[in-house]
Formats: C-alpha cells, structure tokens, sequence
C-alpha cells in the first residue's frame, strides 16, 4: 500500500516537472533532470528498493527547488542539499529514536523493516545490565604448561626407561622413570616445570637435542648439573592469554547472539569480558 503512494506520488512529481520544462524551455536543464530522478524513484518504489528510492527522490526535490522563482539559486541549492542530507539522516536514525524514545517517535513499521541500522544507546544513557567475567589466565597458562609436561615426560622415558612410539608412556613405565627422575609441574608457578635427574642418572641426555623440542616456547634454565627448569617464555605465555581472552569472548558472543540481544555490546578490557544491554527490563536482565 505504501508503495503504491509512492508510485502514485513521485510519478505525478516526474509528470509535472516534464510539463513544465516543455512550457518553460529555459528551466529544461533542472526540470527534465528532476523528472528524471522522480521516475527513478517511482520505479525504485514499485521495486522496494527503499534508499534507491529515497536518494533519487530527494535528486528530484532538489531539482525542483531550484526551479522556485524566489531567493538566490546558489542559496537554493545549498540550502536543498543540507536538507537532503538531513533527512537520509533523519531516515536513518528514526527506528533507533524510536526505539530509544520508548515509541514516542513513532517510526512507521514500513520504515523499521527497511531501516536496518540501528545505534545502541549506552548504559549512561538507558541504564541497563553490566556484566564482567574475568578470564582465569593462569589456568590457560597452567593449561600449556601441562601439555608440555606431558611431552616431556614421554621423552624422557624413551630417554631413561626404554620407551619408544609417540604414545604416552604406560604405568609401568612411568614407575621405572621417576626412580630415575623427578618431574614436577610446580602449583605455586602454573609456568615452571621443574627436572631434577637422580643420582647414577646421565644429566648429559638432557642436551640441546631434547631442549629444542620444546622451542621456541620454553626456555630451560640450568640451577645445578642435575636439575632444571623449563618455563613459558612471557612472549609465549601473552599469546595464550590474548587466546584464552579471545575465545572466552567469541564463547560469550555466541550465547549472547543466540539470545537475540542485538543491542548488547560486549567489549574487552585485558582479562576482563564486559557485557552491557541497555534497557529497563528487569525479567530479560534475570534471565542473562
């Protein structure tokens, strides 16, 4: 029904600026561009393409204008296109106003379904809900630091307790290496693993070969001829919080898309994962 108004209208718009650009020949080159763009417009509105329609609409207003017998044509035309400008922006926004002015602006529904943008009022000016989830980061380290635990527990029992394959070593196995090594993944330091070789143990197997498998992200620190330390490097251990951070956000998204919360703006801030969803709605708020 819209559409057809709009037909109808910038049809009629187009009809008229051609006939008066036949009865004044010397405004042709500002009427007959305008009624060129009202017919856009009319075809742009039986097709509902919406911003077609309302640009080359408004091309039309605009050359209309300067075909008005009053006031300076350089003063016309800015004037036209500050108003142009005015209203695409005012289109733009109008659901948004709508919406933030509790239905006070009335947007029409026809323009609401074809106005897709919206702008997301913020807490300081709606209020709303403000969640912050910390990520445990020392977990995700500590995480790391065991995987390579692992790791170098099974190289250290084809080492020291005849061990081969890529499988993990078996119980029996584990038992032979720790009466030869001790190796302890420290609690009170989630980035250390600490190695200490028994005595009659060969220190030496401990060589570059068996360091460099776990480069470049652990660096062995010699304390005596007998023990060690791997630790994280800082580099490596930044990468897996900004990893651990990162998926905890994309987690956190998804649920808060899957809930329809398209206002809600989720944000980070180091460790920290920041929700906020403007509104006033105490059930929806519980809900979250």
């Amino acid at each position: 029904m819209v559409s057809t108004v709009l037909l109808s209208v910038f049809g009629a718009y187009a009809l008229l600026l051609a006939l008066l650009g036949l009865v004044q020949r010397p405004l042709r080159s500002r009427t007959w561009p305008g009624a060129l763009a009202a017919a856009g417009a009319a075809f742009a509105a039986q097709s509902d393409s919406f911003w077609i329609m309302v640009t080359l609409g408004l091309v039309g207003l605009w050359f209309g204008f300067l075909v008005v017998p009053w006031g300076d044509a350089n003063w016309r035309a800015r004037f036209g296109l500050v108003k142009g400008i005015g209203i695409i922006a005012f289109l733009t926004l109008w659901p948004t106003l709508d919406n933030m002015a509790s239905g006070r602006m009335m947007c029409p529904r026809w323009v609401e379904e074809r106005v897709q943008a919206r702008l997301v009022a913020g807490l300081d000016l709606r209020g709303g809900l403000r969640l912050v989830y910390t990520v445990d980061v020392a977990e995700a380290v500590k995480d790391k630091r065991n995987a390579y635990y692992e790791d170098m527990r099974r190289e250290l029992a084809k080492l020291y307790a005849d061990h081969s394959g890529d499988e993990a070593p078996s119980d029996t196995v584990v038992q032979a290496l720790r009466e030869k090594v001790d190796l302890v993944a420290l609690k009170s330091r989630p980035d250390v693993i600490e190695l200490t070789i028994k005595p009659g143990q060969d220190p030496a197997k401990i060589d570059a070969r068996f360091r460099n498998l776990f480069k470049p992200d652990v660096e062995t620190r010699k304390v005596s001829d007998t023990q060690f330390e791997f630790i994280i490097r800082e580099a490596a251990a930044s990468s897996i919080r900004e990893r651990a951070v990162a998926q905890a956000k994309d987690i956190i998204l998804r649920r808060v898309d899957s809930m329809g919360l398209r206002e809600a703006a989720v944000s980070t801030r180091d460790e920290d994962i920041i929700v906020e969803v403007p509104g006033e709605d105490e059930k929806a708020f519980d809900e979250i």
